[in-house]
């Protein structure tokens, strides 16, 4: 089963939940993802969260043998494992270290003697698929304990807008419709009083923000023409705070 194949499949899941660590909250996730088998860009993508092992690399055996120690070559060939390293998926999170052009990823091996860390360079990537699930729905249970209460998804944290997480997405196709509008959820007057704040600038951001405002179901007809105003202002080169 491809990778791609199998994030498909759970995003297809309605029923599928996950229980948050500390109890009491279940949440449904969808997660976006792309595939790509350049290094450049999958390093560009692992460096922008340092630690965070956000994206899945298969890797030559060559790879797996040239992390290996020589301690772990004996556990290896104690446990009867074949002489052959094959190919592995490598959980990437960081940078080689004191070396350009190489990333280390976590791997987990039927055979004790593999190593725990793979670096590996352009060379041994096969390919990857870069993950970034979004909570498209929350349950909570009531102060009983008895009963679940649907919660509206939490907002986008601003250190992933900082980074341009919404451009990226969308940029590679990964952002879907279903989830575009999520935010119509949340109070007429907060999302009015969002795109209001936000500076206004040619960006994706920007016009997300007015795409909710345009979508919201409780949307007041003055103040959506107060935004679109500004952006008309925008566009004729005016200042949009006259």
């Amino acid at each position: 089963l491809h990778q791609a194949n199998l994030v498909t499949l759970l995003n297809q899941r309605s029923d599928l939940q996950f229980r948050a660590r500390e109890g009491g909250r279940l949440l449904a996730l969808h997660i976006h993802f792309r595939i790509t088998s350049d290094l450049e860009d999958l390093q560009q993508e692992v460096c922008s969260m340092p630690g965070t092992a956000r994206a899945v690399a298969i890797v030559s055996g060559a790879a797996v043998s040239s992390s290996t120690t020589p301690s772990q070559s004996v556990s290896r060939a104690g446990h009867d494992c074949s002489l052959r390293y094959a190919d592995a998926s490598v959980a990437v999170f960081r940078a080689g270290y004191g070396k350009n052009g190489t990333l280390v990823g976590r791997t987990v091996s039927a055979c004790p003697g593999d190593p725990p860390l793979v670096e590996f360079s352009s060379s041994d990537l096969r390919s990857a698929i870069i993950l970034d699930p979004q909570i498209i729905r929350e349950l909570r249970f009531d102060e009983s304990g008895s009963e679940l209460q649907e919660l509206p998804p939490p907002p986008l944290r601003q250190e992933f807008r900082s980074i341009g997480f919404l451009d990226s997405m969308l940029m590679h196709g990964t952002l879907s419709h279903s989830t575009l509008g999520h935010a119509v959820v949340q109070p007429w007057p907060q999302v009015m009083a969002e795109a209001l704040a936000a500076p206004l600038k040619p960006t994706i951001e920007w016009m997300l923000r007015l795409r909710q405002v345009l979508e919201h179901p409780n949307a007041e007809h003055d103040c959506v023409l107060q935004l679109l105003r500004r952006l008309s202002w925008w566009l004729d080169g005016r200042d949009s705070k006259k």
